[in-house]
């Protein structure tokens, strides 16, 4: 008798917090999966919340922010930190 295995990543609950470069959290933010549909929004402490498939990679995003990425590889990730737009070391000389 012959079987099969279907050998995929498991789906998994996955939490985490996503924080700006002075550790504040960033509200409102999207996270979504690399290649997938579904996303959510950070609450008001920067957490999120999102079923993914270990080994995915989330995509952070929010105006004034670079976006972010974040590999999914435990099921409580550490702090996403999020740079703002802009705060590279360019100068912009305007002369006229």
């Amino acid at each position: 008798m012959a079987t099969s295995s279907c050998l995929s990543s498991p789906i998994a609950t996955v939490t985490g917090r996503v924080i700006d470069d002075l550790g504040k959290p960033v509200a409102g933010a999207s996270v979504g999966i690399e290649g997938g549909t579904e996303t959510v929004k950070t609450d008001r402490d920067g957490e999120f919340r999102i079923s993914v498939t270990m080994g995915s990679t989330l995509i952070i995003e929010r105006a004034g922010f670079d976006p972010a990425l974040a590999n999914v590889s435990a099921t409580k990730l550490d702090d996403v930190v999020m740079l703002e737009t802009g705060t590279n070391d360019e100068t912009i000389e305007i002369s006229g």
